[in-house]
């Protein structure tokens, strides 16, 4: 299995409604964050991942708590999900993220298919040029500049 990365971001937009349903834009493209990467246009293919549990605990074997489909849209990436409210799970985590609101960001886990490295005023930075994203999560906090 390749390395996962996981990379967060305070959410540009964040929409919650009563029914479970989740729209996030999770990612802002063409900005370095913290952890001088460089995300651009492309490097999300859209497509229909899981929701992990909060802070990225499904990897550790918690069970996922919703599910949706990944986008780019106006320069950011956007996640466009609904909680699975039939399982306690779902339920649990929509009722955190509700209550949390604002105080809480955004991540992915992903392995990176094309980048390559540069530098800028004197930093190197690595421009992601492809993602394949395995889920979205809501975390404490993320590293993402400009979301």
């Amino acid at each position: 299995m390749p390395d996962i990365f996981r990379k967060a971001f305070t959410p540009g937009e964040f929409k919650l409604d009563e029914a479970g349903a989740v729209k996030v834009a999770f990612a802002q493209l063409n900005v370095i964050d913290r952890d001088s990467d460089l995300t651009l246009p492309g490097a999300f293919t859209p497509k229909s991942v899981p929701m992990s549990g909060y802070g990225h605990t499904s990897w550790d074997g918690a069970l996922p708590v919703g599910k949706g489909d990944i986008a780019e849209a106006s320069g950011w990436a956007v996640f466009d999900g609904k909680f699975l409210m039939e399982t306690d799970q779902g339920r649990n985590a929509y009722h955190t993220v509700k209550a949390m609101a604002d105080l809480q960001e955004w991540s992915y886990g992903y392995n990176p298919t094309d980048y390559s490295y540069e530098t800028r005023d004197g930093q190197t930075i690595r421009l992601l040029k492809g993602l394949d994203v395995y889920e979205v999560s809501p975390v404490l906090l993320g590293a993402g500049i400009g979301t």
